[in-house]
């Protein structure tokens, strides 16, 4: 008498994974789960092609796609030894957060177009984005429940940063910030007293205007760093040297 033994031949899984609009979605994980004993667990990552390839035993298994910013899917399988089951595919609807405000002068409450907004994550990596003419930004794609530095800035402003800024998958979040101009003043010595003295923003004809005291001497303050000025002397009856 012979015992005869069978080696199961090897299976195989492979399919796409995409997103609900169909593009396919990268570095998402495809986890196989054996369902009865030995409980074996297999995973395999999606390449730059969305496909995956899971090389499995033969039983009852659970096949599980999942990825930050997406909520998982996942389906029920028999393999029996020596398929090669193909074209498995899976349709991962999107779960990010969404952060969005305005940014707006402190001192002006006006809108503050292009200012740049970052989210970071503390292992690297993020968005960036910056607001349009009413002061508005939106960040689109922010994965859920990861803890986000903010930073915004813009020149001529003192930069604001936000730490463990967290948004809920599929939720949007309002983040409105007032940022504060930065302020220099000048120091006029005009040797007469009665000089009306303006300094004028090149960029945008803002007039900041004073008149010299019995010294002589204006003072301006509230003026834009990081700016041209252009800087004149007037007094009835008298032309500037």
């Amino acid at each position: 008498v012979h015992d005869l033994f069978f080696t199961p031949l090897p299976s195989s899984i492979s399919g796409t994974v995409y997103d609900e609009f169909n593009e396919i979605i990268i570095g998402a994980t495809i986890q196989a789960e054996l369902l009865e004993e030995p409980f074996i667990i297999t995973s395999d990552e999606t390449n730059v092609t969305g496909q995956f390839e899971l090389g499995v035993t033969y039983g009852e298994f659970q096949i599980t796609a999942y990825k930050l910013g997406y909520l998982q899917s996942e389906i029920l399988l028999t393999v029996n030894p020596g398929d090669n089951i193909e074209d498995i595919n899976f349709y991962l609807d999107e779960n990010f957060g969404i952060l969005e405000g305005v940014i707006t002068d402190a001192n002006t409450n006006l809108p503050i177009p292009n200012a740049q907004i970052s989210a970071n994550l503390a292992g690297g990596g993020g968005s960036t984005v910056y607001s349009n003419e009413s002061g508005f930004y939106q960040m689109n794609q922010i994965l859920p429940g990861i803890y986000y530095t903010v930073i915004i800035s813009k020149a001529n402003y003192e930069t604001t940063e936000i730490e463990n800024q967290v948004v809920p998958g599929g939720v949007t979040i309002e983040l409105n910030q007032q940022l504060v101009p930065y302020s220099s003043s000048i120091l006029v010595n005009a040797e007469l007293s009665g000089v009306t003295i303006s300094a004028e923003r090149i960029e945008n004809r803002e007039i900041i205007s004073g008149i010299t005291d019995e010294n002589g001497n204006c003072h301006l303050e509230g003026l834009a760093s990081g700016v041209e000025w252009s800087v004149t002397a007037a007094r009835t009856n008298y032309s500037p040297n």
